[in-house]
């Protein structure tokens, strides 16, 4: 998971909410464990956290605009977890929804203005 402070454009969409996370360590695991997750966002420890399908969010908010709390992109890479350049995952890469299949269901993610776009494509 690549890691940035901010905050999802919009909640609605959310694929699945769990209330009773304890920390941001247990949304990423609950993404990590659901195939269709490619965004996981806790305000802070005590709130809910939110799951978001593919397709079902498009930008994120950064700090800097006034984004609050915590999201996790759910990013394939052979970088070790110690070593993540965020900067670099985040910018214009493309990752497929399953890491078994590089062919179908990709989405993208891009550095704008305000944070993050997220952009899908299917073949």
């Amino acid at each position: 998971m690549a890691i940035v402070t901010g905050e999802p454009l919009s909640l609605d969409n959310a694929s699945s909410i769990v209330k009773e996370a304890k920390s941001f360590d247990e949304c990423t695991l609950k993404c990590l464990d659901d195939t269709q997750c490619v965004v996981v966002y806790q305000s802070n420890s005590t709130d809910s956290c939110y799951l978001f399908s593919w397709e079902s969010i498009y930008q994120v908010i950064g700090n800097s605009s006034g984004g609050s709390g915590t999201v996790g992109f759910k990013v394939y890479t052979e970088q070790p977890a110690c070593e993540l350049n965020s900067q670099f995952l985040l910018n214009g890469k493309l990752y497929p929804l399953n890491p078994n299949d590089t062919m179908n269901n990709q989405w993208k993610i891009d550095t704008s203005e305000d944070g993050w776009t997220l952009t899908y494509s299917k073949p």
